[in-house]
């Protein structure tokens, strides 16, 4: 089973925006995703309709919202309505009114937020929320059980700081359809730290562990806040470089991998390669680019062995 949004491919998540504005009658709906506890932008991950900079595959700073990580509840913003006029807003020239849930996972982490927007003034008033809050619980489910398609081993994120390999491959795809949507160049690294199996008959399994939890750790501390890491498996890790193009890539697998060979020196068979792979306009799949990436992983470590 398999994930992997291609171009012109209607996504799950891009469904369920759909029926939300027919089920509501308003003019856009969107589901942002978070990267993170305390988020400084957001990934769309679907939209539908008209919704000013919540476009699907757009990046957008927490600024241009209301949510604030940790707060629960819903949040109306209307035009001229105190505390949450719309006013200072960029996008309140188009749309008058919207209505914003934070959604949680099921250990009540936030992981993003159900907007639902109108052209109308007063367009919403609370009484939408508890139909939001039902679609919000799936929505949860389509972004634990993606979380999993790929590694089910990685869905903490394998316990290394980083996210699991199905939420990086699918943000790859978002990525992938945002740079077919506006031509922008997009690359992905791969880091693998390879020789774990040699040393590991003379380490226990908990520093073994710990290793690889400070591994994963450094690569997150390492890059963009647009950057995302994923773990495709104990040992490799994927990096997705929006609008990086391949000189860029290079540097960034260069300065990672130095990174990591600092923090393995000391365990005599082990070492670290890496690899890189760009394309523009949206002319790839992720699967491919993984696999190009990966390819010159292969040819890192044969010249250097």
């Amino acid at each position: 089973m398999s994930w992997s949004v291609q171009q012109g491919e209607p996504s799950p998540l891009g469904a369920v925006v759909r029926k939300v504005r027919r089920l509501l009658g308003c003019d856009g709906a969107a589901i942002l995703l978070s990267d993170g506890s305390s988020p400084k932008v957001f990934p769309c991950a679907a939209s539908d309709g008209t919704v000013g900079p919540f476009q699907e595959g757009r990046i957008v700073p927490a600024s241009l919202t209301p949510i604030i990580s940790g707060r629960d509840g819903w949040t109306i913003l209307d035009d001229h309505m105190g505390r949450n006029c719309l006013l200072d807003l960029q996008w309140t020239s188009q749309l008058r009114s919207s209505l914003w849930l934070p959604m949680c996972d099921e250990r009540g982490v936030f992981i993003g937020a159900l907007a639902v927007f109108d052209t109308r003034v007063h367009r919403f008033s609370g009484d939408e929320a508890p139909l939001l809050e039902d679609v919000a619980v799936h929505i949860q489910d389509m972004v634990a059980l993606y979380a999993r398609l790929v590694d089910p081993s990685a869905g903490e994120g394998g316990g290394l700081g980083v996210h699991p390999a199905g939420y990086g491959l699918w943000r790859l795809a978002q990525e992938i359809e945002r740079s077919a949507r506006y031509g922008n160049v997009i690359s992905v690294a791969i880091v693998q730290v390879h020789g774990f199996a040699e040393v590991g008959g003379g380490a226990s399994e908990n520093s073994l562990a710990m290793l690889r939890t400070h591994l994963g750790e450094a690569l997150a501390l390492s890059v963009r806040e647009v950057d995302t890491v994923a773990a495709l498996g104990p040992d490799r890790f994927l990096i997705v470089a929006p609008e990086t193009d391949a000189a860029g890539a290079l540097a960034v697998a260069a300065r990672l991998s130095g990174r990591l060979t600092g923090l393995v020196r000391g365990w005599d068979q082990a070492g670290v390669a890496a690899g890189t792979a760009t394309s523009a306009g949206g002319r790839t799949t992720p699967e491919a680019l993984v696999e190009s990436a990966l390819a010159c992983v292969y040819r890192a470590r044969w010249r250097r062995d």
